[in-house]
């Protein structure tokens, strides 16, 4: 083993953040360098399953990668070539210790990296108490005649205009089961998935393009009373309603069952959560190993399930941004909740609630490229200047939409447990400018 190693691994935590943050690139920098890896160098909180994943060098050039985990030593493992030709995946054969150093050597020019070389930290994660929900029975659902045996949702349309939204309505109302509506709220098309005993929950119907055909997506399985540790799978339906697909998230960790985003190079988008051990002795009530929830982003290979991009809140986002106040009541403090993620080019839209904000990460590097945050609090989080009328808060279905505005739902309000920014809900359209020298605003188009 190199002698670096021994000194390497000799480094704290805030030093590996340190040298992580003097070898990284400027945003602008970052397209020098051919290659780039996730999880990204100085991740303090990666998996203990965690594969590393190259991007921008095809499989046969990567040349040799050695792994050597502080405690765990040396790791040998498979290599995984992704389908687009343009990266590869190593997979070790057994996992790394929670709290490890990890340091991976290469002879590649690495975004982040030190002559190829670099270094992620595994996370120490604690495992969950909660048990697993499974939806309860339908209450005084109806029945069809034709098929008694299935109980889709009853509708009751309030106002019924084609102007408000041409085309059907995809409805997924857990218990029951997939359920497509035209504008009057008659069912055009229903598949019941189960309730009660083993029954399992479905989220996140809606359609999409995958290789440019149109398709539809959802989530199904079971949640936790909190709703963190969601385990269940994605699926992908073609227009003739049969199963061309079904994927899990990477490196160990669960699918979130708030939103799942195909992207048009075949792959997808996907959140995850999961609880880590972590320092908030500097917060009122914080100890050394205080239980706090990390999501992760995710760009799923659906053909080969190689993970191809990886971005944590923790160690991106500082604790300080969010708006929820850890509690002493045992419960993991969720401080960003991820609930939302968009295609945006060469970037993604991550809407993270528990900040207010939206989040502008660059797709290639894991860079932050810009904040939005919609509550008017905490102005270092945020690198806009809101316009008359635009405040928003714990929001949901942020896109960026084709005029180049972004869109989202504002629920305003997250109980009396957070401070609202609106008295209701509604939907938000803004637009956002660079007038040069970081003058960025974000005057509002429509509420």
């Amino acid at each position: 083993m190199p002698s670096l190693i021994g000194r390497f691994f000799g480094l704290s935590l805030s030093a590996l953040f340190l040298l992580s943050l003097a070898n990284a690139p400027t945003a602008s920098a970052a397209y020098k360098y051919p290659v780039t890896v996730f999880p990204s160098p100085g991740t303090p909180v990666a998996s203990e399953s965690t594969t590393f994943s190259f991007r921008g060098v095809k499989p046969r050039y990567m040349g040799p990668i050695k792994v050597y985990g502080a405690q765990s030593g040396r790791h040998f493992g498979r290599r995984l070539a992704h389908s687009d030709g343009r990266g590869v995946s190593f997979i070790a054969y057994k996992n790394f210790t929670p709290g490890e150093l990890v340091r991976v050597y290469t002879r590649k020019k690495i975004w982040g990296a030190r002559n190829g070389d670099f270094a992620v930290r595994i996370g120490r994660f604690y495992g969950n108490d909660d048990k697993l929900g499974h939806p309860g029975a339908p209450n005084k659902f109806p029945a069809l005649h034709s098929r008694p045996d299935l109980k889709p949702p009853k509708i009751n349309i309030l106002k019924h205009t084609d102007q408000a939204y041409p085309g059907r309505v995809f409805f997924a109302p857990k218990q029951t089961g997939l359920t497509i509506l035209d504008s009057h709220g008659r069912i055009n098309w229903f598949q019941m998935t189960g309730y009660g005993g083993n029954g399992e929950q479905v989220q996140d119907f809606h359609p999409q393009y995958l290789n440019g055909q149109q398709v539809l997506t959802y989530w199904k399985g079971a949640s936790t009373s909190r709703g963190f540790s969601q385990l269940g799978y994605f699926s992908v339906l073609n227009r003739k309603y049969n199963v061309i697909a079904r994927f899990r998230v990477g490196n160990g960790y669960k699918p979130d069952a708030h939103e799942m985003t195909l992207s048009p190079r075949g792959t997808a988008f996907t959140i995850s959560y999961r609880g880590v051990l972590w320092d908030t002795s500097r917060f009122a009530g914080g100890t050394k190993t205080s239980r706090v929830m990390d999501n992760v982003i995710q760009e799923i290979d659906i053909k080969t399930g190689a993970v191809i991009f990886e971005w944590h809140s923790i160690g991106n986002i500082n604790l300080e941004a969010s708006v929820n106040k850890a509690t002493n009541d045992g419960a993991p403090w969720d401080f960003f909740h991820a609930n939302a993620i968009s295609n945006d080019g060469d970037s993604i839209l991550v809407s993270a609630r528990h900040t207010c904000s939206i989040y502008r990460i660059d797709r290639r590097t894991g860079w932050l490229r810009w904040r939005l945050r919609g509550d008017g609090r905490k102005p270092k989080t945020n690198d806009f200047r809101l316009g008359k009328g635009t405040r928003f808060g714990y929001q949901h279905d942020i896109r960026r939409l084709k005029s180049g505005n972004i869109s989202m739902f504002d629920n305003g309000s997250a109980g009396d447990s957070m401070p609202a920014v609106q008295k209701q809900s509604s939907g938000l359209i803004l637009k956002l400018t660079n007038k040069g020298k970081g003058r960025r605003t974000a005057p509002l188009v429509h509420r």
